[in-house]
């Protein structure tokens, strides 16, 4: 299992159009908010030091897109696989079918975890290069934790999807409308607060924001200290760092067992998907 992980890393990072275009959505919301998104909704919000509130939400949002996109791209090998027949090969061999499955998944988590600490430095340049404050040593270590756990609720649940696209042309569609609505999905383009309660139990349900939500945690707790208590909550609930279910407003360990619970609803549903694909 471990040489076909490798052998599926090397295919993906042999391609380099792929590993771009794996890094591309995170690229682009990056761009968006730095030339228009991030002074408006700094100023928006009536804070003394808006923009870099809003810098540190939108750098939490940008690597629970990144995990999710870029562990898509380190998929795509799964599905060349399929096209190519190599996987027929792999299926009538004595290769223990599991092994082939988790060799794709890891391949797709290691991806993303890479791809998403490449984000999280290159955020973390950004901020220094602008002259604010970047994450201390426990709030690193916290990031690293959440980023794990990220990594492998999306590469799970990106892993179920792949698992029925049986060609590269539909693969390049859905990367297409991943890339896509994903940012609307995690509450980047537009504050959660600001949709309609429909959309927001949608986004809510999205294994991905609840990523976002425990970035924010981690990364703007110390700055929502500094704002004054009485629009403390407000701010919470219009920018998702805060989740909020009927009457139960959600801990970061609600978050947490709800990613490792999609986490391990998917597994199990790619499992048996392959297992009906085989028969």
């Amino acid at each position: 299992m471990i040489a076909l992980t490798q052998r599926n890393l090397k295919l993906f990072f042999r391609d380099k159009t792929s590993v771009f275009f794996s890094f591309l959505s995170a690229v682009i919301i990056l761009g968006l908010y730095i030339l228009f998104l991030g002074d408006v909704q700094g100023q928006n919000l009536g804070l003394e030091d808006g923009r870099y509130f809003t810098d540190l939400w939108m750098i939490s949002g940008i690597l629970a897109v990144t995990g999710m996109t870029s562990a898509l791209g380190g998929l795509g090998i799964m599905v060349e696989d399929k096209t190519s027949g190599v996987e027929k090969d792999f299926l009538i061999s004595p290769l223990i079918n599991m092994k082939r499955i988790l060799s794709h998944l890891f391949s797709a988590i290691f991806v993303s975890l890479l791809m998403s600490l490449m984000t999280l430095i290159l955020a973390e340049g950004y901020l220094l290069i602008n002259g604010k404050d970047i994450l201390t040593g426990m709030q690193l270590f916290q990031m690293l934790g959440i980023l794990v756990l990220s990594t492998i609720s999306s590469a799970s649940m990106v892993f179920f999807v792949v698992a029925f696209i049986q060609s590269n042309n539909a693969f390049t569609t859905l990367s297409i409308i991943v890339g896509t609505i994903s940012g609307f999905l995690t509450g980047i383009y537009v504050p959660i607060g600001s949709l309609p309660s429909a959309v927001q139990m949608v986004i809510k349900l999205f294994p991905p924001s609840h990523s976002a939500l425990l970035f924010k945690q981690v990364m703007m707790g110390e700055v929502l200290s500094s704002v004054p208590i009485e629009i403390v909550k407000p701010i919470e609930l219009q920018l998702g760092i805060v989740y909020e279910v009927g009457d139960i407003t959600l801990t970061h360990l609600h978050s947490i067992l709800y990613l490792v619970f999609t986490a391990l609803l998917f597994l199990a549903l790619s499992y048996f998907t392959s297992k009906i694909n085989r028969k």
